[in-house]
């Protein structure tokens, strides 16, 4: 039963993550569309750079030198997600100049609240960067149960005759074309 409810409250996490997120990057992005409108100096755009390039490279840095070792020996729970919150933040605030921080001070109030939603929102951009899947990487999966064998034969079939159907085409050039490399002969289509 207790591990129903684990399974239970993490899809129901994994499914309100994504979405609280999308809130949260949408609230950030009307925030600093605010700012910007409101803030002409040169000086104070430079500090918002500044804060944003110092919220990637702390998230970044607390990624690999703490979550990652973490997810692998699959103790990254809520106190951990915490600690990494707070290895951010506190990487964050260091890599800060104290000029930039007190202008953010100025026009957030809560520095802490304000780096804490930056942090989430590039701990979440750099997840969706992490997820896209590129030429030439293999793709793994786990899968929970076995599939239904008769489905993956018939996916299976259906692709492979696809892909023979295609490399096996052939083109017909006509009689006396001088890019023919036999005249009137059969080329296949590679």
């Amino acid at each position: 039963m207790n591990e129903f409810l684990s399974t239970l409250l993490q899809a129901v996490a994994t499914a309100a993550i994504p979405v609280c997120a999308a809130y949260l990057v949408q609230f950030l992005r009307r925030k600093s569309k605010q700012i910007r409108a409101q803030t002409d100096s040169l000086t104070t755009k430079e500090l918002l750079a500044e804060v944003t390039e110092a919220v990637a490279t702390a998230v970044t840095y607390t990624s690999q030198t703490y979550v990652d070792a973490l997810k692998k020996s699959g103790v990254f729970d809520k106190k951990a997600q915490l600690e990494a919150l707070q290895k951010s933040k506190d990487k964050t605030l260091a890599l800060l100049s104290e000029s930039a921080k007190s202008v953010l001070a100025e026009i957030y109030g809560d520095l802490d609240a304000y780096l804490e939603t930056k942090i989430e929102a590039e701990v979440r951009a750099q997840k969706q960067r992490s997820e896209i899947i590129t030429l030439g990487e293999p793709i793994t999966a786990e899968l929970s149960e076995a599939p239904d064998v008769t489905s993956v034969a018939a996916v299976t079939a259906a692709a492979t005759a696809a892909a023979i159907a295609q490399t096996t085409a052939v083109h017909v050039n006509p009689v006396g074309d001088a890019d023919s490399p036999v005249e009137g002969g059969v080329t296949p289509v590679i």
